[in-house]
């Protein structure tokens, strides 16, 4: 799975597309896309911190059982 810095990285490429890009629909759509990178990574960082919290979890409990 990509890191929220790899969805931030697709965005910022979504961006400079669009500012080089003269049609209006394409401009639209990457920015939609921009759009879309931004709202996985900031989903991703919610994620992360539990996903680490439930390793160390899972961790402990089969160190626990040895």
């Amino acid at each position: 799975m990509a890191d929220r810095g790899d969805y931030r990285e697709l965005a910022r490429q979504c961006l400079r597309q669009a500012e080089a890009t003269e049609a209006p629909e394409t401009r639209a759509f990457l920015l939609m896309m921009a759009q879309a990178w931004m709202k996985l990574a900031e989903r991703r960082d919610q994620i992360q911190p539990r996903t680490v919290e439930i390793g160390e979890r899972a961790k402990l409990h089969i160190e626990g059982s040895q």
